[in-house]
């Protein structure tokens, strides 16, 4: 897997296992995602499945690539094509355990064959930006009663 150059970065103050439950869990992406709606099979998210966001009535295809969980790290790894905006990327998230209750978030971005001007590069990486910020708050406002059922 080759890693692309631009790199976002959040601490968040929650668990591993937290942070990746909320990251790998697609349904969950609406309460931090500025998505309008999330189409998918309703099964158990696997590595090759797919589902669809729908953002400003545009369609994101986002197939689960890789993940992986460990005691005190994981990586998740997803392809995003938008045919909308001829975008094709590959986003690799790296967490890792800092504390008990503290983890590290790290987004590389490859962009693949994507050809975008620069101002369009840089307005979507500010709008990964702040869903990763989204993502941070969702996590720290998480109670351990919202993790019942899940597991790794």
């Amino acid at each position: 897997m080759v890693k692309g150059n631009d790199n976002l970065e959040v601490t968040i103050n929650a668990p591993l296992r937290q942070v990746y439950q909320s990251l790998i869990n697609v349904d969950e992406r609406i309460s931090w995602e500025a998505v309008d709606k999330i189409e998918r099979e309703p099964v158990t998210e696997r590595i090759g499945m797919r589902h669809h966001c729908r953002i400003k009535g545009m369609t994101l295809e986002n197939t689960a690539l890789y993940s992986e969980f460990k005691h005190d790290a994981a990586i998740y790894v997803e392809r995003t094509v938008c045919k909308e905006m001829n975008l094709d990327m590959v986003q690799v998230f790296d967490m890792n355990a800092l504390a008990d209750k503290i983890t590290q978030l790290k987004m590389n971005i490859n962009w693949q064959r994507t050809q975008l001007p620069s101002e369009m590069m840089d307005v979507l990486l500010q709008k990964m930006k702040e869903s990763l910020e989204n993502f941070k708050r969702y996590c720290e406002t998480k109670t351990p009663d919202d993790l019942k059922g899940e597991v790794v």
